[in-house]
């Protein structure tokens, strides 16, 4: 199960590993291995970039999975929102990669910046936002990003 998080590089697929994670924990019913795997996927989530003073004190994996999600959350809204105070510029470009990377995966962000270019119209900035908030799949987010659904 371990290994399987590891090479998780975005938000959604992490997303999509937890509750296979959390099932097996339930039916080991043992809380010093739900200790010892939250430690273990709080330092691999720390190597990915995700932390925040609450996830550090995390100690079961429902905890880590929550502050997870709470974490993601917030950057995601936050994003959202300088995007739409600022208007367009290369801060918001910033923000919305580093937003995509997160959920989908670098490859998706690269994809993204290629597609938003040098100066992207409002339009298409509000198109990637929703996406980013909308979209589980990346190729679902780049069709969106592209005008294709």
């Amino acid at each position: 199960m371990m290994p399987g998080i590891v090479g998780v590089a975005s938000e959604t697929g992490m997303m999509k590993q937890f509750p296979a994670l959390r099932r097996v924990l339930e039916e080991c019913n043992d809380e010093d291995f739900d200790r010892f795997v939250a430690r273990g996927v709080k330092a691999m989530l720390r190597s990915k970039g995700f932390d925040s003073d609450r996830f550090q004190e995390a100690m079961t994996m429902a905890t880590v999975e929550t502050e997870f999600r709470r974490g993601w959350d917030a950057v995601r809204q936050q994003g959202i929102e300088r995007g739409i105070e600022r208007g367009i510029g290369v801060g918001q470009v910033r923000i919305l990669r580093h937003l995509a990377a997160r959920k989908f995966g670098r490859e998706t962000a690269e994809e993204l910046a290629r597609l938003l270019g040098r100066s992207p119209d409002g339009e298409l900035i509000s198109r990637v936002s929703a996406a980013i908030v909308d979209c589980e799949a990346a190729d679902d987010f780049l069709a969106r990003v592209r005008g294709n659904r």
